[in-house]
């Protein structure tokens, strides 16, 4: 799906149409939040198990491979979704930083934190669509160090 108008692309990969100079060059999943990936999240966020990041980042690049080869030539920037600090000196980690590092360790991309989140939020969980949206609107900009060419 094409991240900025939602519609169908080659894998996840920004229409030509859609391009800005601050849209994204793509965005995809590498799996649906079921079975062994959800309880390995689960594991990681609710449980503070932050090994459970390893056998997450290592489980990456096998299905990167078969599913949207396309993302494994040129070079690639992960961009973590960051949690409000309370959130992160409470947990004692940041699971998505956990993982993330691992993950471009792997496959040799680039590991950028420029986002900032602004605001402290209801979890996620429980809410629908809609309200997830909603809930995360406005919540982040970006991080002082970053400059946007004009």
């Amino acid at each position: 799906m094409c991240p900025i108008c939602e519609r169908a692309s080659i894998d996840g990969i920004t229409h030509i149409r859609c391009k800005s100079r601050i849209a994204p060059e793509g965005l995809f999943s590498v799996w649906e939040y079921t079975g062994v990936p959800r309880k390995l999240i689960v594991q990681l966020k609710y449980r503070f198990v932050e090994e459970a990041a390893y056998d997450l980042a290592h489980g990456v690049f096998p299905e990167l491979s078969k599913s949207y080869p396309s993302w494994l030539k040129g070079k690639n920037t992960l961009v973590p979704i960051p949690l409000y600090w309370k959130r992160e000196n409470w947990r004692g980690f940041n699971q998505v930083k956990s993982a993330g590092e691992l993950i471009v360790e792997q496959m040799g991309w680039e590991f950028k934190e420029i986002l900032i989140r602004t605001k402290n939020t209801k979890h996620q969980v429980g809410l629908k669509g809609r309200q997830r949206q909603e809930n995360v609107q406005g919540i982040f900009s970006l991080a002082s160090n970053i400059t946007i060419k004009q």
